[in-house]
């Protein structure tokens, strides 16, 4: 089940800042954490309730920041999140074809 007073935010640039963010969140909704993951566009802002959270949802998605439209949405917890493929176990390289020497 997602978390309904937590939201994803995504498609940002890459040059605003947590401080940045939370401020512009903050001018209309009361939060209690903003974490930009660094270097990844990204970013989840908690928010006092459920309700704040929805209008921000609704108000911010598409909302352009430093020439970017954000992507809002709920975050998800780590039971909603689909398994990733894994890899291991694999040769590594695949099929170069055949040898030349």
């Amino acid at each position: 089940m997602s978390q309904r007073n937590k939201l994803f935010i995504g498609n940002l640039n890459y040059g605003v800042t947590s401080s940045e963010l939370s401020d512009l969140i903050s001018q209309n909704w009361a939060i209690t954490e903003c974490k930009l993951i660094e270097g990844k566009g990204i970013a989840f802002v908690t928010f006092e309730s459920d309700e704040k959270a929805s209008e921000a949802k609704e108000a911010l998605n598409g909302y352009e920041l430093k020439g970017r439209n954000l992507k809002v949405d709920f975050a998800l917890d780590n039971n909603d999140r689909k398994p990733r493929k894994s890899f291991a176990g694999g040769s590594g390289g695949g099929s170069r074809g055949p040898k030349r020497y």
